[in-house]
């Protein structure tokens, strides 16, 4: 869905032809696609497209009868967010023709031993994908992210820092930006979380300072 701050004016609405005949649209100048779903995995066919057709139709994942319709007329850029954007890679110089800019927002962790992450293709093809964008576009147009920070039964303080370190050693040669958040335990996934083999829960207030710190030392030593 389209970013939108709360000090910034309404996005402007213009008129829209759909295939269900003329619509209003809202033409925000930044989407985001999506942090509902990961469109880059699972929805690389629709998203070229709607944004051939120049529009989509938007609906609340928690509430259907809640929609809009989103112009591309006036978009200067796309965010993509994603754990596996591979599936867009050969797609991409499509959307350059198009006339779209665009930046990734490459979610990135490594929790494999403790299987948080079902479905994910393993951690080195992640990696690798990582690097052939860094290169297909430049390093300061995908951005690591690692979200969230969260401790295991098998995975103290000590051990993610360690993670962290591993991968930021190999991602600081292909990105110029890590973006971090520790864990929010939301009522919809407390069952969850509580039913896995790993026991994942949320750091400490002890817990975040050391891990905020350490993630400082680790990011001095990277190259």
């Amino acid at each position: 869905m389209p970013e939108r701050r709360n000090a910034m004016p309404p996005w402007p609405v213009i008129r829209i032809s759909t295939a269900q005949g003329p619509r209003q649209a809202v033409a925000p100048l930044v989407v985001s696609a999506s942090r509902a779903t990961d469109i880059p995995a699972f929805h690389v066919r629709w998203l070229l497209e709607r944004l051939r057709a120049g529009h989509c139709l938007w609906r609340n994942p928690f509430n259907a009868r809640q929609e809009q319709y989103i112009s591309f007329a006036r978009c200067k850029c796309l965010i993509f967010w994603s754990k596996n954007p591979l599936p867009l890679l050969p797609h991409l110089p499509e959307i350059d023709d198009l006339g779209f800019s665009y930046y990734f927002q490459f979610t990135l962790n490594d929790y494999e031993a403790e299987r948080l992450e079902p479905g994910l293709p393993p951690l080195e093809q992640r990696l690798e994908t990582f690097c052939r964008l860094s290169e297909q576009l430049g390093r300061e147009r995908v951005i690591w992210r690692w979200d969230p920070l969260l401790l295991a039964t098998s995975l103290p303080t000590e051990a993610l820092l360690e993670r962290l370190d591993s991968l930021g050693r190999r991602l600081s040669l292909v990105t110029d930006k890590l973006v971090i958040s520790f864990l929010d335990i939301y009522e919809k996934i407390r069952g969850r979380l509580a039913a896995h083999t790993a026991a994942p829960r949320a750091p400490l207030e002890a817990e975040t300072a050391m891990l905020a710190q350490g993630l400082a030392r680790c990011n001095a030593g990277w190259p």
